[in-house]
């Protein structure tokens, strides 16, 4: 689902990205997969951040912060700040 989300959005089909992200988020969050979780919800803020839709966009890029912070996974957490900074 997250490489369908990928391949979604790179096509531009941007609804159908979310759903693939948000599917592999669910079945991500069942399993306790952290670097998946963090993959889908950064996903999701990078295609809401392109529609234009920041407050959506910045959710889920601070749901990815809050994981990224927990477990000090400090190299994915410059990216979650500086797509942060972005918007």
């Amino acid at each position: 689902y997250m490489n369908l989300g990928f391949i979604n959005n790179e096509q531009g089909l941007y609804d159908q990205a979310i759903e693939m992200y948000q599917k592999g988020l669910d079945i991500a969050k069942k399993h306790n997969i952290i670097k998946a979780q963090t993959y889908c919800l950064n996903g999701m803020g990078i295609i809401y951040w392109e529609k234009q839709n920041y407050k959506k966009a910045l959710y889920f890029f601070e749901e990815n912060r809050k994981i990224q912070e927990k477990l000090n996974l400090e190299k994915e957490l410059g990216v979650t700040y500086n797509n942060i900074g972005l918007i």
